[in-house]
């Protein structure tokens, strides 16, 4: 089996050195490799990961690429019940793991699934380096980077929107300061036509003067639902009430 099946490295204490990104979906005990339904290897511990299906006993531990497989299938069918699953190799050549305690099928379901998601793309994309990535294929999925990159969107979003946010107020009181001086302007020239005209309270021709500043001032207050100034001048003792 050496071209399917390759030395496993392990640690000090004897657990299996995992991949970059690498990921432990079951562990199955008393599980045995075989070939033409014969024992290659007898049984052992079988984990299944994201990206290889190791095996390990008390003098041999053995691991497969995913990346080899092309399928794994059930050997039971309508009329016979088998504790065997295929792994199908590309190069066409088949091994068997039988499963002398069960967890046949819950391993053939995870295997299946790791089969479709191709999670060792990841690694081959970090050992070729970012020259090798090409735009236009679509990026495989990592719980990692998905995490790490919808925090870094909602914080570029929440940037984006306080910077409107921003631009909008600065906006809306630049508007705000250039309407209150040019209303400043209009009312301190109604002002100084009012103390002009009670100066002269003996020429009876002002009243029928028509003044342009009391007219911008009309409009001004009618623009914020005022019809007309209410002051000392022209409300007399009345004013508290109009107001």
């Amino acid at each position: 089996p050496a071209e399917a099946w390759q030395p496993l490295s392990v640690t000090t204490a004897g657990l299996p050195v995992l991949l970059d990104e690498e990921v432990e979906l079951k562990r199955t005990e008393r599980v045995s490799i075989q070939s033409n339904r014969r024992d290659v290897h007898p049984p052992a511990t079988v984990v299944l990961t994201n990206m290889r299906v190791l095996y390990l006993s008390a003098s041999t531990r053995l691991c497969c690429m995913l990346e080899q497989v092309e399928d794994c299938v059930d050997c039971a069918t309508m009329l016979h019940r088998s504790k065997r699953v295929t792994l199908v190799f590309v190069d066409n050549r088949d091994w068997d793991l039988k499963f002398f305690e069960g967890g046949k099928e819950d391993f053939l379901t995870k295997t299946l699934r790791a089969l479709e998601r191709k999670a060792w793309t990841v690694l081959q994309e970090k050992q070729a380096g970012p020259s090798a990535a090409k735009p236009d294929e679509p990026e495989v999925f990592s719980t990692r980077k998905a995490g790490l990159a919808g925090l870094q969107r909602r914080q570029e979003k929440n940037q984006a929107n306080a910077s409107r946010l921003t631009s909008e107020a600065l906006g809306d009181l630049n508007s705000l300061l250039e309407h209150a001086r040019e209303a400043a302007a209009v009312v301190n020239r109604y002002a100084s036509f009012m103390a002009a005209q009670a100066h002269d309270d003996g020429v009876s021709q002002v009243s029928g003067y028509a003044n342009p500043e009391a007219g911008e001032v009309e409009q001004l207050l009618q623009g914020v639902g005022l019809a007309s100034p209410v002051t000392k001048l022209t409300a007399g003792g009345a004013d508290h009430e109009q107001l």
